[in-house]
């Protein structure tokens, strides 16, 4: 058995890595002669050789010692006067291995040593450790990530860090410092470890996560309170609950459709953790909120401006009278008010008045708006109902509807007779199967009917006969027809037909007139501009029936007029005499240094009005002003030299509208809400729907009004 000697390991008696390498590689070689060295035991040099892993033809990770050989005596010295550096980890020269030298042994023991393994003298192998990633032979294991966030340098006495995000250099690295470091150098983002990387899922509920929204602070909260997360989370379902329900109004859905099993699949489907709301929540709270967001919106763009209120009558489906209300702001767009189910009380004018005055009382406080005016239809019970209102209000202007006004005239201009024959002939081709299936085939226009609530519908009902004149004397012809004589008879008399092109033509100024008027940005002035064009070209005067003077005496009333003598493009030019005079009278009721200003800008004078403005070319094209805009620039040059409050009123004036075609297309929605399908909803419910439909189609209908 070889000679072997006890390495002293005492705590304090540690080898430097020179004298590791000294001990092991700098000793005399083995005799070059000895073949046979491992054999014997005396006198033969010791070997320690050291194979790193990556030339390793066995694959062992790590530093190994691959042969320790017996050694002589000489060789090996007492460790206990050997004093340790500063330096005292193998690792730092001999990277990638841990050795703890508790005993210098023999790495092939002899037959008898093995044979002998619980003798006193057994040989014992050297421990050996492999080193982890990241760990380089001892020390503190960097199993922290805040390591990764700078770079670090060791010297001999230390180990220093610099920030990888500020570039700020700390000599002493410590991890509390560092840690410290971190909280304000603005680091938004920590690497994870490779191995966190892999083993990471995707969240499966998307309530779990937060949205996180950018700050202009450096610091970023990686981690929300939960009150905090779960206040989010009810906030984002109310927001979405909000576009649900406006989806359903705008698109004036039945509240059902939030029930509907295939809806709420779509919704599970776009967002799992989502529930819509129900048919009753969406008719109920979300109905109510949405409506107060309207009118909130509503009074930011109304608030302050000059308004006119509009009162108009109508039937809902279930037979019961309604009387609604819609405000006119500036011309540039309208409100609706409310509506009101009259119930058992008689709509008479008194009655009238009383819910316009309330309406136009709530309808200022709720947006915030200057009335001052009030526009209604034509009928005895409705201008009656002004002048109730002009007495109770003398600071209010009330008129009448000049689109209304024409269309009875256009009436008028028809002879029943000629209206009576031609709806006989349209029925008969429209209600007959096989008159109506041959103009198909024919490419014929389907057949219209005059309706009494619709302005224009005469007309629309003469065009469409003259139209399909032709192809209804084709159908004739065939005997399957079956068409009675009187059908005949109206069709084939060729007088007939030209008296009803004669009586299209008188009509055509009307319906331009009215189709103009129509558009909710028309004014008064330009009213009265349409009232002189027809009574000028259209010759009205020779049908008997017609009642065209009384009409424009009607519709022509001295604020009218007045607007129209203000109005800086017109000017008051071709107004008849008594319309001119009642303008006047008005103005100068209320100051009479009102009509002199007036009579100067009648006359162009140009040495009292500003030169440029009163070219006016100013007021057309593209680039124009409008009439209350002139108005507004005039009274800022001119300043004092005109009366005061001259170009106030006259601005005022050109925001009058012409008609009151808002009201009846607030009509038209309230009919689409209110049908067969859903006639258990109330009109207090309607009025609200009513309203947030026209707001959230306000672009839509807008371009469908100027087409109009």
């Amino acid at each position: 058995m070889g000679r072997k000697r006890k390495v002293n390991t005492r705590c304090n008696d540690k080898l430097t890595n020179s004298q590791i390498l000294d001990e092991l590689f700098n000793d005399s070689s083995p005799d070059e002669n000895n073949t046979d060295s491992r054999s014997k035991v005396t006198d033969e040099p010791i070997v320690l050789s050291l194979v790193n892993s990556d030339i390793n033809s066995h694959g062992t990770e790590g530093y190994i010692l691959e042969t320790i050989l017996e050694t002589r005596p000489e060789d090996l010295c007492d460790l206990s006067s050997i004093t340790s550096n500063t330096d005292n980890n193998v690792s730092d020269s001999v990277p990638g291995i841990s050795v703890d030298l508790e005993y210098m042994v023999d790495l092939e023991p002899n037959e008898s040593d093995v044979d002998n393994q619980n003798s006193p003298n057994q040989i014992k192998r050297p421990k050996i450790s492999a080193t982890k990633n990241g760990n380089n032979g001892g020390g503190r294991k960097k199993d922290d990530d805040i390591w990764m966030q700078f770079s670090i340098k060791k010297d001999s006495n230390s180990k220093s860090a610099t920030c990888n995000k500020c570039g700020d250099f700390f000599k002493w690295a410590k991890v509390e410092r560092l840690k410290k470091h971190l909280q304000t150098c603005g680091i938004q983002e920590q690497q994870l470890p490779k191995q966190n990387l892999k083993n990471a899922k995707p969240s499966v509920n998307d309530n779990d996560v937060s949205v996180i929204e950018a700050t202009g602070s450096k610091s970023v909260e990686f981690q929300q309170k939960l009150p905090t997360m779960f206040k989010k989370i009810a906030n984002e379902h109310q927001k979405i609950d909000s576009k649900v329900a406006k989806f359903i109004f705008r698109c004036n859905l039945p509240f059902s459709t939030a029930d509907n099993p295939e809806f709420v699949k779509l919704m599970q489907r776009l967002r799992p953790s989502y529930k819509p709301p129900s048919a009753k929540t969406i008719g109920g709270s979300l109905l109510n909120k949405i409506y107060e967001e309207i009118c909130e919106d509503a009074r930011k763009s109304a608030e302050t401006k000059f308004a006119t209120l509009m009162q108009d009558g109508w039937s809902a489906i279930q037979q019961s009278p309604v009387i609604s209300h819609c405000l006119s702001i500036e011309t540039n767009g309208s409100i609706f008010v409310n509506a009101v189910a009259t119930t058992t009380d008689t709509k008479d004018a008194a009655y009238c008045a009383t819910l316009a005055m309330e309406a136009l009382e709530d309808a200022e406080d709720k947006f915030g708006c200057q009335i001052e005016a009030v526009v209604t239809d034509n009928c005895s019970t409705m201008i009656l109902m002004r002048k109730l209102i002009s007495q109770k209000r003398p600071d209010l202007w009330t008129y009448g509807c000049d689109t209304h006004y024409l269309n009875l005239v256009g009436k008028e201009v028809v002879p029943d007779a000629m209206m009576k024959t031609v709806k006989n002939v349209q029925h008969f081709f429209r209600d007959k199967q096989y008159p109506r299936e041959s103009l198909k085939k024919y490419h014929g226009l389907q057949p219209v009917l005059p309706v009494e609530t619709r302005w224009n519908t005469q007309y629309d009902c003469l065009k469409n006969f003259t139209a399909n004149h032709s192809k209804y004397l084709d159908i004739l012809k065939d005997e399957k027809c079956n068409a009675g004589p009187i059908i005949i008879e109206n069709l084939t008399d060729l007088n007939f037909y030209k008296s009803v092109e004669s009586t299209m033509k008188n009509m055509e100024p009307i319906v331009h007139a009215i189709s103009k008027l129509q558009n909710e940005r028309s004014t008064v002035s330009y009213a009265v501009h349409q009232w002189i064009k027809i009574s000028e070209t259209c010759g009205l005067d020779e049908i008997a029936r017609c009642k065209f003077e009384e009409r424009m005496e009607l519709a022509l009333t001295p604020v009218v007029c007045a607007a129209y003598l203000l109005d800086p493009y017109y000017r008051g030019q071709r107004l008849p005499a008594k319309f001119r005079e009642q303008g006047q009278v008005w103005l100068a009721s209320i100051n009479p240094l009102f009509l002199g200003a007036q009579l100067k800008l009648e006359v162009n004078d140009d040495t009292f009005y500003d030169p440029g403005l009163m070219k006016k070319e100013t007021l057309r094209g593209d680039l124009g002003l409008s009439s209350s805009q002139w108005w507004d620039l005039m009274g800022t040059l001119m300043g004092n030299k005109l009366p005061t409050g001259f170009a106030s009123l006259a601005r005022k004036l050109m925001l009058l509208p012409a008609s009151t075609s808002a009201m009846e297309r607030c009509f038209s929605t309230m009919g689409s809400i209110m049908t067969d399908t859903r006639s258990r909803i109330g009109i207090d419910k309607a009025s609200k729907l009513c309203m947030i439909y026209r707001s959230l189609n306000s672009e839509r209908l807008a371009k469908r009004s100027n087409v109009e």
